[in-house]
């Protein structure tokens, strides 16, 4: 191209040899482009947006070698961008599912339903569940309680157990998250216990 702009093929080709300024240059000529890709897909918050942009870029260097037309980068950075802000999305919307089940728990199994003591409920089960040694139980729990959105007959279906081994194991699980919840209760001097009864009497 002469004394111009290099193309995007040239700077794909220098960044292989391991030229940083022109994976550089790659970054400032496109991500302003990935970025409207990225608002595109969802309605992420604006740093949200600049850690996918980061990402997008960090497996776009990751995975250069593996670009067939090194012209059509802008095209296939966008299609990273897309990918993982589509995986972003999910992921929240697993996230919030799983906390809803938390404290869903908290509320039905422990009566602690002040936002305050909800939020350190769900605290105190997640605590536990990653406490879990390695192995069936705690599979079962991650399952059921952190990445949520499956139900009992479905986790027995994909762990290939039966459904009363799943109840079983979560049962037990209900009742440690319990027996701590109600330690906490004592230790700080609570004036109400779960489903709220007083220490005092009825």
């Amino acid at each position: 191209m002469g004394g111009g702009e290099p193309t995007d093929a040239e700077l794909v080709q220098r960044a292989r040899a391991g030229d940083p300024r022109a994976f550089g240059g790659l970054f400032d000529r496109h991500s302003g482009r990935v970025w409207h890709v990225l608002r595109a897909v969802s309605r992420f918050s604006k740093e949200e947006t600049e850690d996918l942009l980061q990402e997008t870029f960090i497996r776009a260097h990751q995975h250069l070698a593996s670009l067939e037309k090194p012209e059509l980068f802008g095209a296939w950075v966008s299609m990273i961008a897309r990918r993982e802000a589509m995986a972003s999305a999910i992921g929240s919307k697993r996230r919030a599912a799983s906390e809803e089940a938390l404290a869903r728990e908290v509320e039905l199994h422990h009566g602690w339903t002040s936002e305050p003591k909800s939020s350190a409920a769900v605290a105190v089960v997640r605590e536990l569940v990653l406490a879990l040694p390695e192995g069936p139980e705690r599979q079962t729990v991650e399952r059921f309680y952190i990445d949520g959105n499956c139900t009992v007959t479905e986790l027995a279906e994909e762990l290939q157990v039966a459904k009363g081994t799943i109840t079983a194991r979560l049962t037990r699980f209900r009742s440690r998250v319990k027996r701590r919840l109600a330690a906490l209760l004592v230790a700080a001097g609570d004036e109400t216990t779960p489903h709220g009864y007083s220490k005092g009497g009825a």
